[in-house]
């Protein structure tokens, strides 16, 4: 028995959680922001709040290789749904970073109102994308990074969130020289803020679940396990091959729980 009364396992669950706690805290405080359990209210939106909250969200994955430009013009805003429109520019932030050379580079972040749209630009000086390989970036699984730093289902994903919102997405890049992307959207007319129809819920006993558990990072593993194991049967895999081969050997799963971004 450690000092304090915790057993080794209670103080590791303890310090797991303490370390996790301070991994999430500061994304949960920008995220929070977004996160009024409304994800399909659609209301004015000020787009360049939301930049700046992708950028503060990305943190040490972006601010150790790129430096940052504004140039904010947009004087209206647009019709959007928070969450929705953040989790697009978060990707296309980190995108333009991930696009950058070892010893730096910078990404641009622009906004402007054109008539009925305003129109945001992120644009970076990296490897750029070649002719190609632009003909199919918003292609489903398509992608140019190497195998473990992508899952090809950002940019469509994004395009398709866009589009959602009656906008559009055009990619400008050379090789060598750099990517610019531009994000077209409705601005705001006025007039009451709406809400989609949601699916319902069905309703019936709670039974147990089959349930995987994809992820690199074993404190989250351990916290679904805690979370789960009592109501659910949980498995968790730690890298894509353990997860392919527990797919192999039972495709009874009622929930797959998966992280994109692990290698």
């Amino acid at each position: 028995m450690e000092p304090g009364g915790l057993s080794d396992s209670g103080a590791e669950v303890v310090q797991e959680s303490i370390e996790g706690v301070e991994h999430i805290a500061r994304i949960v405080r920008e995220l929070k922001t977004f996160g009024r359990g409304k994800q399909d209210l659609i209301e004015p939106l000020d787009i360049e709040a939301v930049l700046d909250h992708a950028v503060r969200i990305l943190g040490n994955e972006t601010e150790l290789t790129a430096a940052f430009t504004r140039s904010y013009g947009a004087a209206e805003k647009v019709r959007g749904m928070p969450g929705r429109l953040l989790q697009v520019f978060i990707n296309l932030i980190k995108n333009a970073a991930q696009a950058l050379p070892d010893h730096g580079g910078t990404i641009d972040l622009s906004t402007a109102s054109h008539g009925d749209e305003v129109v945001v630009v992120v644009t970076d000086n990296g490897e750029g994308i070649s002719c190609e390989a632009l003909d199919r970036v918003f292609e489903p699984f398509y992608t140019t990074k190497e195998v473990g730093q992508g899952t090809g289902l950002g940019l469509s994903l994004c395009k398709s969130i866009i589009e959602e919102h009656g906008g559009r997405i055009r990619i400008e890049s050379e090789l060598g020289k750099g990517t610019r992307i531009k994000v077209f959207l409705p601005r705001f007319k006025g007039g009451a803020a709406v809400m989609q129809a949601a699916a319902p819920v069905p309703s019936g006993e709670l039974r147990r679940r089959h349930v995987l558990c994809i992820d690199d990072d074993t404190r989250l593993l351990n916290m679904y396990q805690r979370m789960f194991k009592k109501q659910h049967d949980i498995k968790i895999a730690s890298s894509g091959a353990d997860a392919l081969e527990m797919l192999e050997s039972f495709d009874g799963y009622d929930v797959i729980i998966c992280d994109l971004m692990m290698p």
